[in-house]
Order: C-alpha cells, then structure tokens, then sequence
C-alpha cells in the first residue's frame, strides 16, 4: 500500500499544470489556471515529503514541465498564441511560472517537514 503514494502522485504531476494555466488565460482570460498551478503541485510536494518520497518533487517537477512544454510548442506551433504572452514567448513564459511554481513548493515541503519533526 506504501508504493501506491509513488504511483499516485507520479501521475498527479503528469498533469501540465503551467501549460493548463496558460491555456485557461489564452483560452478565457482567467487567473484561476495560475492558481491551480500554485496549489496543485504544493500539495503534492506537501505530501510527497510527507509520506516520504520527496524525491517525487524533483522527478514530478520535470515530468510536469515536459508535458507542460509539449502542449505548448503544439499550440505554439500553430501560431495560435505565440502573439499572445508578449514580451514573453510561450516557452519563455513557461519557464518562469514553472520556476516560480517552485516557491510554493518549498514552503509546502518545509510545512511537511516541521510536521514530521513535531
């Protein structure tokens, strides 16, 4: 039952978490893609160092990343939102809220870390 948590958020990080922010912007114009991106992975690294897998947080940051940055060069591709994020490009601006995303993260695992101590 153990291994199952690896699985779980494994999966749960494959999900384009910058790509679907991004999207949901392009698409209708709404932040809440962004604040999907701050949750979602602080509470898989919440709990990733909780049950004792934060090395998920690494791997799981790059898979969510490299999905991210599929999705996007396809719509990139097409031309339809390359005009959209200026001054930024699409891929530019990936990399910076994929980076940010990252803060969040930290203090998830630092939260985690303090309550496994306590």
């Amino acid at each position: 039952m153990k291994k199952s948590w690896v699985y779980v958020i494994m999966i749960a990080y494959c999900f384009p978490f910058g790509y679907f922010a991004m999207y949901q912007d392009y698409k209708d114009g709404s932040m809440l893609g962004y604040l999907l991106l701050i949750l979602g992975p602080a509470i898989l690294a919440f709990i990733s160092k909780l049950k004792g897998y934060p090395f998920l947080i690494l791997i799981g940051n790059f898979l969510s990343a490299g999905v991210s940055f599929y999705f996007s060069n396809q719509m990139a591709g097409i031309d339809r939102w390359g005009y959209y994020f200026k001054p930024f490009t699409a891929n530019s601006l990936l990399l910076t809220v994929s980076l940010i995303s990252l803060i969040p993260q930290l203090i998830a695992v630092l939260l985690a870390w303090k309550k496994v101590k306590i």
